[in-house]
């Protein structure tokens, strides 16, 4: 005979993990709280950089945050007036997104639509694999692009790979190899920047491919990770805005001729505003532009 009482003991512990796990499924039940996942995916960040990221007001972001921190997937940290979250338990939180990733995509009519109206119409080969990239990086024959903003890239990349964010993707394609196959990655499965720069690479006649995933999904997986310091990190960030200041000195020099621009770029500097609407150049840029131009003269 089957005593109810020892069928009641065994359902109550089972009851309890479920009644944890639907906390869990709580919690991931909002777009911006997963949006806000994947952006921790690549850091730690401060609560003021994911509202400006995620495009929500302080008040709600943290409303969002506690209910990922009380669910546990989030922890946090204080330094001085300011709160830092990271993921807590990275890679169980990175594989609980990817499996949720795969089963929308399988089974929801929604995601399906997105995937072919959006994803697959920027992309129709298939990705390539974690492992494809790491041979074919190893062997020479592929560059691994991460177009992610270079904090991120910063924070962590593939190693080897060459940081290209998105939106400075068009003026720095001399900077990519002609004779190698391109490999694009960034955020996850679901970020767009990587079909972005797929689309923008193949318009311009580039061989490129996409990563199956993004750098979390890599970093899990256990393949070789890099990370730059803050001072290479300011260091892109300068040679960045030289590029774009020698496009415009180049731009210049080739309609007017070296020796015209020399003197004027002073008048410039004392003429523009601190950041002008010209090519999203400043004050500081065109000061050394002036000097560029006098080394030019001297050169010359």
């Amino acid at each position: 005979m089957i005593s109810n009482e020892g069928v009641m003991s065994s359902v109550g512990p089972k009851q309890n993990v479920f009644a944890s796990l639907a906390e869990i499924a709580q919690a991931l039940g909002h777009a911006h709280r997963l949006e806000m996942l994947e952006h921790l995916g690549q850091g730690e960040r401060s609560v003021e950089d994911l509202a400006k990221r995620a495009g929500l007001t302080l008040a709600n972001t943290s409303r969002h945050l506690q209910l990922l921190r009380r669910a546990a997937l989030v922890e946090g940290r204080r330094e001085g007036k300011r709160v830092y979250y990271r993921l807590a338990g990275e890679d169980a939180v990175v594989g609980l997104l990817l499996a949720l990733s795969r089963v929308g995509e399988r089974n929801s009519a929604e995601i399906a639509r997105v995937v072919a109206s959006y994803f697959r119409a920027r992309d129709e080969l298939e990705p390539v694999s974690r492992e494809a990239l790491l041979e074919r990086v190893r062997a020479g024959t592929a560059t691994a692009l991460d177009v992610r903003p270079q904090d991120e890239f910063a924070g962590g990349h593939v190693a080897g790979a060459i940081n290209i964010p998105l939106a400075q993707l068009e003026q720095r394609l001399a900077e990519l190899p002609a004779d190698q196959e391109i490999v694009a990655y960034c955020r996850g499965p679901w970020c767009v920047l990587s079909f972005e720069a797929v689309a923008t690479l193949r318009r311009r006649g580039y061989r490129v491919r996409r990563l199956e995933d993004g750098y979390p999904e890599w970093k899990m997986a256990g393949l070789p990770v890099e990370h730059s310091s803050q001072e290479t990190h300011e260091r892109e960030l300068l040679r960045s805005r030289f590029r774009t200041t020698e496009t415009v000195i180049q731009g210049l020099n080739y309609s007017f001729g070296v020796g015209f621009w020399a003197p004027r770029c002073g008048i410039l500097h004392s003429s523009f505003p601190e950041q002008s609407p010209f090519l999203g150049i400043g004050r500081q840029d065109f000061h050394v532009m002036a000097k560029l131009v006098s080394v030019t003269n001297r050169v010359n």
